[in-house]
């Protein structure tokens, strides 16, 4: 039990004891709530001399957003510490999601001063310009320097307005807003120094300023449903296309941005454009496991979007414009997965290593219940009956079929459809760049192309079946 505060002098004092001082910070940290005095000195000297890492800095900013919630602290504090968090971390892209669980908090006239404060924060680096299109003033950087990271302050404040100035109030905003917004990202992002692709093509990856680019074409589809077709769950095809201008003038400077790609695969999903999503798809280079957690980004519907194969492009392997073919990888994939695991099972018995070998069985269980191997059992022989070209019947194994029939669907239809047993979900979709409040859904969400998949996917199927 503490009964007696230790202040940071003390630590400093210890010399060379690092593991005694860490034993005491872990004590403090998990002292009791009558103990909060002692642990908002520890994060208040640790917050001030900055010597201690992110995570223990957002552990003060937990204390004062539980305090604010039970009622034992003032909203003031948590603004106070929220922007004492953002001056010390604003150079970081972790900043704004950091942030965002924090200011959920505060009211809105609060939360729109926190923006002004991070909008101003940006000054002192560099030089700006005023923009007056906004109900605050907003600064737009206008020189960044070599150092890649020197944008990220400017990328945060325009994070924090996009979620709390337009995304909060998204039925109200203006078509001026959004396009101003959008016009600023790309000012700044055309204004930073980047590596010369030529130098070391192979190992450019994705840059911090690439987010910007992302900001532009969220806010270009999240917003213009609202000014053009009154309904901003209805995106014109028009914007869509602009969307993905900006992506692929993107992709030319970080050709490995993992989130443009995915986003980019999902516009096209969108336009009908499948040959499209198909060739961008494949520089994700998805392998193994990630058929199970991120190929539904391109499977899902792709059946019946783009079942035919678009002609062939140089270079490609089959999969890369024949979506048929790229069904048949994944499904192969779970076919020789089963004999993999087994393999492996067997020799963790024999070699005696027992801890591995409950991972296997975990992962043969989730592989072999699996909701996307009983769609992609389902999707290839529908694009089969749409498009032609073998039968998939080879396949029927993997979508756990047996020799039954009923009201005349076709065996494996049936059995892979009305399987009672449990399904296992590892789809992955946190890929996606997000800067919704968290109180609205993401913006995944709103992209997806239709209702999420899920058991309730296999019957809707069967009943298809039984039509066709």
């Amino acid at each position: 039990m503490w009964t007696k505060p230790i202040d940071n002098v003390t630590l400093k004092r210890m010399g060379d004891q690092a593991e005694t001082m860490r034993t005491l910070w872990e004590r403090a940290s998990k002292a009791k709530p009558q103990d909060l005095d002692l642990q908002m000195r520890w994060f208040t000297d640790a917050f001030e001399g900055d010597d201690w890492k992110s995570a223990q800095k957002v552990s003060r900013l937990d204390l004062i957003h539980s305090g604010v919630l039970a009622g034992t602290s003032k909203t003031e504090d948590l603004v106070s510490t929220c922007q004492e968090y953002f001056d010390n971390n604003k150079n970081k892209l972790y900043c704004f999601g950091d942030l965002q669980l924090y200011l959920a908090a505060l009211g809105k006239e609060a939360v729109t001063k926190f923006v002004e404060y991070a909008s101003k924060g940006q000054e002192g680096n560099v030089r700006f310009i005023q923009c007056p299109c906004l109900r605050f003033q907003a600064d737009t950087l206008v020189k960044v320097k070599n150092d890649p990271f020197k944008g990220v302050t400017t990328i945060n404040a325009l994070k924090l307005e996009y979620c709390y100035e337009l995304s909060t109030n998204g039925t109200n905003v203006t078509k001026i807003q959004v396009e101003d917004f959008i016009s600023r990202c790309l000012q700044v992002y055309r204004e930073v120094d980047r590596p010369e692709r030529s130098s070391a093509p192979s190992t450019i990856e994705s840059q911090p300023s690439d987010d910007l680019c992302l900001l532009a074409a969220m806010s270009l589809i999240r917003f213009s449903g609202i000014w053009i077709s009154g309904n901003q769950d209805q995106i014109p095809d028009t914007i869509l296309i602009r969307a993905a201008a900006i992506l692929e003038r993107l992709l030319i400077d970080s050709p490995h941005n993992y989130q443009a790609l995915l986003l980019l695969v999902r516009i096209y999903l969108r336009l009908g454009a499948g040959s499209l999503a198909l060739k961008v798809f494949s520089k994700l280079s998805v392998k193994q496991m990630q058929f199970e957690t991120v190929a539904h980004n391109l499977f899902t519907r792709l059946a019946t979007i783009h079942p035919h194969s678009a002609p062939p492009i140089e270079g490609a392997e089959y999969k890369d414009f024949n979506p048929q073919s790229a069904f048949v990888q994944a499904l192969n994939f779970y076919r020789t997965a089963e004999v993999t695991t087994v393999r492996h099972r067997s020799n963790g018995l024999d070699l005696g290593s027992y801890v591995n070998i409950e991972g296997t069985i975990e992962l043969q269980r989730r592989l072999k219940y699996s909701v996307c191997r009983r769609m992609w059992a389902l999707d290839v022989r529908r694009m089969q009956r749409l498009a032609g070209g073998d039968p998939m019947g080879r396949y029927d194994e993997v979508g756990r079929c047996k020799n039954i029939t009923y009201g005349g669907l076709s065996a494996h239809t049936y059995s892979t459809a009305m399987d009672p047993s449990p399904v296992t979900d590892q789809r992955v979709f946190d890929a996606f760049m997000n800067c919704e409040p968290t109180n609205q859904p993401t913006f995944e969400e709103r992209m997806r192309l239709g209702p999420l998949p899920r058991v309730r996917y296999s019957l809707i199927s069967v009943e298809t079946a039984g039509q066709s």
